[in-house]
């Protein structure tokens, strides 16, 4: 199975079985799969393309799990960068790969703001509440996007469903 059908197959066999823990907090198959079809289809609704690049600039959570999935989905390449990466190693890693978007959190908005200087095509996906107006956040994006994941990125310009586009024959 291609990576980038997970997790619809296993959400349409076993919906509620969970598929990330972490702590006390459980997400189900079809909630996982239900959300990042929404965040893939509000980042192609933002200009996210085949092959463009994510920063996931944040630490181990749920987010992070949705977010993989979906960049995924959307065609898009993830770059996790552990939030231990600050000042010109970070810059140097935003100017390096030219991402599309950096995700990331409260702990990490200063060495995100300073990383970003020069950089003002990046997107800004922020977790939580936004600190500043021009900053989206993941549940605004949440909100924006279909549950049905169409993509409307397939080569042939015709809509297709993803997981037709990466399916094995």
């Amino acid at each position: 199975m291609s990576t980038f059908m997970w997790p619809g197959p296993h959400a349409a066999r076993h919906p509620d079985r969970p598929a990330i823990i972490l702590g006390d907090q459980i997400l189900s198959f079809h909630v996982l799969d239900t959300r990042s079809n929404r965040l893939a289809n509000a980042l192609i609704d933002r200009g996210l393309r085949p092959g463009d690049r994510v920063i996931l600039y944040v630490g181990n959570s749920l987010a992070l799990v949705e977010a993989i999935a979906a960049v995924w989905k959307a065609g898009g390449i993830t770059v996790p960068i552990t939030p231990w990466i600050v000042g010109p190693e970070l810059a140097f890693m935003v100017g390096d790969c030219q991402p599309f978007a950096i995700l990331y959190g409260p702990e990490q908005t200063a060495h995100v703001d300073h990383a970003l200087a020069g950089h003002p095509e990046v997107q800004h996906l922020f977790i939580g509440d936004s600190p500043a107006p021009n900053v989206t956040t993941l549940d605004r994006l949440l909100a924006s996007g279909s549950e049905r994941l169409w993509c409307t990125n397939h080569p042939s310009g015709l809509d297709a469903r993803c997981t037709d586009r990466y399916a094995l024959t």
